[in-house]
């Protein structure tokens, strides 16, 4: 999740908060086509999500409606900012960066209580000591 929806999110939280004087808004066809880039991978992961994969509870709670209904709605905030972002309209990117923290918040009271650390894996780990 970190990993993925973490790196996905900050650049898509940016654009909102530049609307408010804290960040930069896409200024070129790259800066927005690399918004897309990360709308799109949200859409994406919200599908993956309901995978179930190697972690101790993935089966149980990809089997768990609700579980797919905070995946669903993952997916459908991203599909909200690719359209905004494939249109280059930054208005209302702080209302859909509520969304996408509304329904993280949500799964984690559901399925997590203990929201993991953001940018657990933005910075380079030491190698293990040999």
């Amino acid at each position: 999740m970190v990993s993925g929806i973490d790196h996905a999110s900050d650049p898509l939280f940016g654009v909102g908060n530049a609307l408010f004087g804290s960040g930069r808004l896409p200024s070129s066809d790259d800066d927005w086509r690399e918004v897309e880039y990360h709308a799109y991978q949200m859409v994406i992961l919200g599908k993956v999500i309901q995978l179930p994969g190697t972690g101790p509870r993935d089966a149980e709670w990809t089997a768990n409606p609700q579980w797919k209904g905070f995946a669903e709605a993952l997916s459908s905030v991203g599909m909200d900012m690719l359209k905004k972002a494939e249109a280059k309209d930054p208005q209302g990117f702080d209302e859909l960066g509520n969304n996408l923290v509304d329904v993280c918040e949500a799964c984690h009271k559901a399925f997590k209580p203990d929201i993991p650390t953001m940018k657990i894996f933005h910075k380079p780990t030491a190698p293990p000591a040999n």
